[in-house]
């Protein structure tokens, strides 16, 4: 909290709430969650004016805020840039570049992070920082081994909707094309999350009633953890259903139970 406050030069005493801590003056506020991400805004940033800063600029200019003030961690790196715009309503020709958002993401042993694993930095006008969402947490590489489920693991909790599924509103089944072991990090304000963990990302085609593949991708995000080692999450109690879903096979397709 020190560190932060000391970073965005801000002087002001913090508020308490359930989430955290936030400190607030007249020009700027921070928020520092309980689980150590924070997000800070500068409200005295440019609402009006294009910004005459590259991308190439922004990018030089983020990352060097954060190295400069130790909050850029070795494994992330650049992945992209955005443009905050503000459009003339009478003429959406007129359009305006105001910030230009950089946003760095976690690389885990080369493979990408999934989930909420990000920083973005948000530079405004003369190139100052407007926002700052620091979204991740510190990893601890010390533990032990241990084995991942299987592929048919895999496939029952897929038939069963246990993980982040994507899956289009009309697909009757699912045809996996790709399988990979990848992480998947939860560092949201209020997520309880303690470690990054190995998740088998699932790729392919969604199919309709008539076995036509749909212009839309299927995803899917698995635990690779075995079961006794995930608290399980609280959900709303549902009513019992005398449906059964379908869970046959054809190949290398699933047949997918909708929620």
């Amino acid at each position: 909290m020190a560190k932060l406050k000391e970073v965005f030069n801000i002087q002001a005493s913090g508020t308490k709430n359930e989430l955290g801590t936030k400190i607030e003056d007249e020009k700027q506020y921070l928020e520092v969650f309980k689980n150590g991400v924070f997000h800070y805004h500068n409200k005295h940033r440019n609402d009006s004016i294009s910004i005459d800063v590259t991308d190439e600029k922004a990018k030089e200019i983020a990352t060097d805020f954060l190295k400069k003030n130790n909050l850029l961690p070795n494994d992330f790196t650049i992945t992209g840039v955005a443009h905050e715009t503000i459009t003339n309503a009478k003429n959406p020709n007129d359009k305006k570049v105001l910030r230009k958002e950089v946003y760095f993401n976690r690389l885990l042993n080369g493979t990408k992070v999934y989930g909420i694993s990000r920083i973005i930095v948000s530079v405004g006008d003369k190139g100052q920082i407007d926002t700052v969402f620091s979204l991740n947490r510190p990893i601890d590489m010390k533990g032990h081994p241990i084995k991942l489920k299987s592929i048919d693991n895999v496939i029952d909790d897929l038939k069963k909707l246990k993980g982040t599924v994507n899956i289009h509103s009309e697909s009757k089944k699912v045809k996996i094309n790709k399988i990979e072991l990848s992480y998947w990090e939860d560092s949201t304000p209020t997520s309880t999350q303690e470690f990054i963990q190995p998740v088998y990302h699932l790729k392919g085609d969604n199919i309709d009633e008539k076995g036509i593949t749909i212009n839309s991708s299927f995803e899917a995000f698995i635990s690779a953890i075995p079961d006794e080692y995930i608290t399980p999450a609280i959900v709303p109690e549902l009513k019992p259903s005398d449906k059964k879903p379908d869970t046959s096979f054809e190949k290398n397709t699933v047949n997918i139970p909708k929620k």
